[in-house]
């Protein structure tokens, strides 16, 4: 396992079995994004199984699937996740504040146009 240093170094081969990888500094420590995705069915949904690192640290293992729905003009997007948090490391209530906030930028460029 080595931390990605540069935007270089985060792959992200979007197929059955790709891996992403990504890593960024919260709180004064290096947390890095470890996820294989396991199963892609366009407009259905996506899962990955992920590993969280913070420093040489695993503090979790999890399964995430992203799932959209039809819903009227739109798309409803559901989240849902199952985590082991190690050690005391990390916990739920972290897990959900890191993912709002990811969903918060997520909406904010939508709502942009980018």
């Amino acid at each position: 396992f080595r931390h990605p240093k540069a935007q270089a170094d985060y792959p992200r081969d979007f197929r059955v079995g790709g891996v992403e990888r990504n890593a960024g500094e919260h709180g004064g420590a290096l947390y890095t994004y470890l996820a294989t995705y396991m199963d892609i069915v366009q407009d259905v949904r996506i899962i990955t199984s992920y590993e969280m690192y913070m420093g040489d640290d695993r503090i979790s293992v999890s399964v995430a699937a992203m799932e959209f729905f039809p819903d009227g003009d739109g798309t409803k997007f559901v989240i849902s996740e199952r985590g082991v948090f190690l050690d005391g490391l990390d916990t739920n209530e972290q897990r959900h504040e890191g993912t709002a906030q990811l969903m918060d930028a997520l909406g904010a460029t939508f709502a942009s146009g980018n």
